[in-house]
């Protein structure tokens, strides 16, 4: 079968608007399951140097390096029921220490990949990266509809296109630079 897949790569700058780079290691980013008693939906967070990432699968929260500024990208007209699970299990895994623990802490796994089904009509969409470059996927099934996939985003002070197609969404703490999608088609395991 053959699937086309939109990519949109997300970098997280500092406040004086530089990269902020693939991060000492170039590591793989590690989602984990975030548990909200307001929402009963299956939710994952990410840190990175740049911020945090909140993330279901019709939103993505991006929380800038103090905590201040929150963006949110949503993914209209998608399916709020969709689940979003955690693939690509990473050998680390994350402890939370509450007051004064005692005894064995409680872990939860950390995953390198986050995928959504069926956010639209035979529309997957998967999340994953390395350092602070946060990339999603939108995999489309022959016969579904790409247009379908609109995003909108709120609480940016600015949103500028510049030229080479890169969306640059501004705060008063820093940016969130999206670049330019690109579509490629897989046909036996190779990029088209």
């Amino acid at each position: 079968t053959r699937v086309i897949a939109f990519s949109l790569l997300l970098l997280l700058t500092t406040s004086m608007g530089v990269d902020a780079g693939e991060g000492p290691t170039g590591s793989r980013i590690a989602f984990e399951e975030s548990r909200r008693q307001a929402d009963p939906r299956p939710t994952f967070l990410s840190r990175q140097a740049g911020g945090a990432v909140l993330l279901t699968a019709d939103e993505a929260v991006f929380a800038l390096r103090n905590g201040r500024s929150r963006v949110r990208m949503q993914l209209r007209g998608a399916d709020r029921s969709a689940g979003l699970s955690g693939v690509e299990p990473l050998p680390a895994r994350t402890y939370h220490v509450h007051g004064h623990s005692r005894g064995p802490l409680p872990s939860q796994p950390t995953f390198a990949r986050l995928r959504a089904d069926s956010v639209y009509p035979g529309i997957n969409l998967e999340y994953y990266g390395t350092g602070d470059r946060l990339e999603f996927d939108f995999i489309v099934a022959p016969n579904a509809d790409p247009k379908r996939i609109q995003l909108s985003f709120t609480a940016a002070d600015r949103m500028t296109l510049i030229g080479d197609g890169t969306l640059v969404l501004t705060t008063r703490d820093g940016e969130l630079r999206f670049r330019k999608p690109f579509i490629y088609q897989e046909h036996h395991g190779r990029r088209h």
